[in-house]
């Protein structure tokens, strides 16, 4: 029997397995919520457990019902926190986080004004663990930005100095800007769709650009698939727009149209081409990193951490609740993920441990 699973705890969740064509019960999306946060060493209040519900949907009479007969066989309320038995440090480990957080986004709203005033930026907006205040001393700043369209490649082009820059003077920006992803207004959709990326568009804070940002969610219904309790209508809180100073309104007018069509396809055939040569002289498969650059899209490579998770979460499922929840039901979550081969580029595992420590079982 596998460790921390409770002998009674087995009875009451078999008679609700999930059949593998069909979803999972409500108890189980409950538990497989859990366990998810679990693995960045989050601990839920129980209406954010709710609202992160896995792939099964409740009223909240029946998620109230269903956290009830749990708590004690699986899990533990904790001042107000919901955590696996035996996990209930988290609760600290999250108010701790929040306080390293809260001095994160000091700097990510000054990130964020640099990138407000990037010529044909539409929308900049927080991600990643300081998202969700689970932040720590060595965490990056994760940002994520939208653009015109057909300018993507001329934003990125003042983009990546700025990022540069604070990789490159620690003293003067202790924290890295890292911009993952950048989207064109008029490609909205996110294409790697997995529950890990579900997460990613539902908990992105807008820091700049509140109605791109709106269309952002309403442009991805996929995440519903996924997290059918998420609401991608929830209005974000940002500062009032102010007026983009006068040389980003002077670019902007300078590369309108074609002249600046055909700049930023240059811009783009002269990155790519640059980020193809880097990637022969290091022994990297071009065609694995390729779909990370696109006209219309720069992400992530290799889908980021999604393969990592899916495999950490499964170990993880695996051992808390045995067999209850067959692999094939899991995969579903992760189906893009899995199909792709280990990573040859990243080390994607040592990436996540630095962030988030070692996995705990």
């Amino acid at each position: 029997m596998p460790a921390n699973h409770p002998p009674h705890a087995d009875r009451a969740l078999r008679a609700t397995r999930l059949p593998r064509s069909s979803s999972w019960s409500l108890e189980q999306a409950v538990l497989l919520t859990v366990l998810y946060a679990d693995l960045f060493d989050y601990p839920l209040m129980e209406e954010e457990v709710y609202r992160r519900l896995i792939h099964t949907p409740g009223s909240r009479t029946a998620f109230r019902q269903a956290l009830t007969a749990l708590t004690g066989p699986y899990l533990t309320l904790t001042e107000g926190y919901v955590t696996w038995g035996g996990r209930e440090h988290l609760v600290a480990v999250r108010a701790a986080r929040r306080r390293i957080a809260e001095a994160l986004w000091t700097t990510a709203r000054r990130y964020a004004r640099w990138l407000s005033r990037v010529p044909f930026v539409r929308m900049v907006a927080v991600s990643g663990s300081l998202a969700v205040y689970n932040a720590e001393h060595k965490s990056d700043i994760d940002l994520f930005c939208i653009t015109a369209p057909n300018r993507l490649w001329l934003a990125r082009l003042w983009i990546v100095p700025l990022s540069k820059l604070t990789h490159a003077w620690p003293r003067r920006f202790p924290f890295y800007l890292c911009p993952n992803y950048i989207l064109t207004q008029d490609t909205l959709d996110v294409n790697d769709q997995n529950l890990f990326t579900a997460y990613e568009v539902t908990q992105a804070v807008p820091l700049w650009g509140t109605a791109v940002h709106a269309a952002f969610r309403q442009a991805n219904p996929w995440v519903k698939d996924f997290l059918p309790q998420a609401r991608l209508d929830d209005p974000a809180p940002v500062p009032e727009a102010r007026p983009r100073p006068w040389y980003t309104r002077w670019t902007e007018r300078l590369l309108q149209g074609r002249r600046g069509d055909a700049l930023d396809h240059l811009l783009y055939r002269c990155f790519t081409t640059f980020y193809r040569s880097r990637a022969d002289r290091a022994g990297w498969p071009w065609e694995r990193l390729a779909p990370a650059y696109l006209p219309d899209r720069y992400t992530v490579p290799e889908g980021g951490y999604a393969r990592v998770i899916h495999r950490l979460f499964v170990q993880r499922v695996h051992e808390r609740l045995g067999s209850q929840i067959p692999e094939q039901a899991l995969a579903q979550l992760f189906a893009a993920s899995q199909e792709a081969p280990p990573s040859s580029v990243y080390d994607w595992e040592g990436l996540f441990a630095r962030e988030y420590g070692e996995p705990e079982t």
